[in-house]
């Protein structure tokens, strides 16, 4: 059967973001262009470009999502570009092109930041569906909710694979932790013991549930430790709503042994994360690519690191 078409926007709210805008060009707004025409690095007069072209003040000329394309041509890299152009999408129920914006952002901008607010948008996309469809039995609309949370799934494989072995990456980990335990089968023993599709997908989300936890554990981040002692209890709570003889439960207890391999490699994890923050703290990793000054701030920035 075919999967129902996923909406991207409230019915009857029309696309602004490309709507070309009436108005004068206010005085602000034409000597903030004029500084970026004369030089295309000056940061904050392209804020103060935006920022007019957004409000309206920009003349006919050019729309909002045409000047942050813009000051992308010079700022490729730059995350809160991507991710204030993707917000402004959203003010306009842009949805579509929202997520257009924030998968292309994501792809070039290895930002935990910019990632982030990408899953939290798809997480918020996917709650809507699921409330607007929360009654319907329609094959089509399960097809359809799946759909929506393999996609948010590969996304956030794809992400944990790009920067999850940032310092601050852990709001995306738990994020993924979050987002297997709320969906799909129940965990509680009652719904293991029904058999059939639901215990197939009990186990398939069980399965994903401790690589996630097993890979969190063994990275030098910042909140990893918590993360170890969650996945012990979550381990040891397994036995209580499971014979302690399965095999998949023993395995889980053993894996989680002091003393075990996951312990070792988690305990090394951990003695390095103080080494890496003395290397990585001083990084500007947020500010925007320009081409080398002699300014007092440049100057200002750590060396040798």
């Amino acid at each position: 059967m075919d999967i129902v078409p996923i909406p991207s926007q409230p019915v009857g709210v029309t696309h602004q973001a490309d709507t070309v805008p009436s108005g004068k060009v206010s005085e602000e707004c034409a000597e903030a262009e004029a500084s970026i025409t004369a030089d295309p690095w000056d940061i904050s007069s392209w804020h103060i470009y935006i920022h007019e072209i957004e409000e309206g003040r920009g003349g006919s000329e050019i729309t909002p999502a045409q000047a942050y394309k813009k000051m992308l041509t010079y700022f490729p890299r730059a995350y809160k570009v991507w991710k204030a152009f993707a917000e402004y999408l959203i003010k306009q129920n842009d949805v579509d092109q929202a997520e257009s914006t924030y998968a292309q952002g994501s792809d070039v901008c290895w930002s935990v930041e910019l990632w982030h607010n990408y899953i939290l948008f798809l997480l918020d996309q996917y709650a809507i569906l699921r409330t607007q469809h929360h009654k319907s039995k329609l094959e089509s609309v399960q097809n359809m909710l799946e759909a929506y949370k393999t996609k948010c799934l590969g996304v956030f494989e794809v992400a944990t694979d790009r920067v999850g072995m940032m310092l601050d990456s852990m709001c995306i980990w738990r994020a993924y932790i979050d987002f297997i335990t709320a969906t799909g089968a129940d965990t509680s023993h009652t719904s293991a013991m029904t058999g059939g599709a639901e215990a197939i997908e009990l186990t398939k989300k069980l399965a994903l549930l401790r690589k996630v936890y097993q890979k969190v554990c063994i990275l030098s981040i910042d909140g990893s430790d918590l993360v170890w002692k969650e996945y012990e209890a979550f381990e040891k709570s397994r036995v209580g709503n499971v014979n302690p003889a399965n095999p998949v439960v023993g395995e889980g207890l053993m894996v989680v042994a002091e003393g075990g391999e996951l312990h070792k490699q988690h305990l090394h994890a951990r003695s390095l994360l103080r080494e890496r923050k003395r290397y990585l703290q001083n990084l500007v990793v947020d500010r925007y690519a320009t081409p080398p000054s002699s300014s007092p701030s440049e100057g200002m920035l750590p060396h040798g690191v």
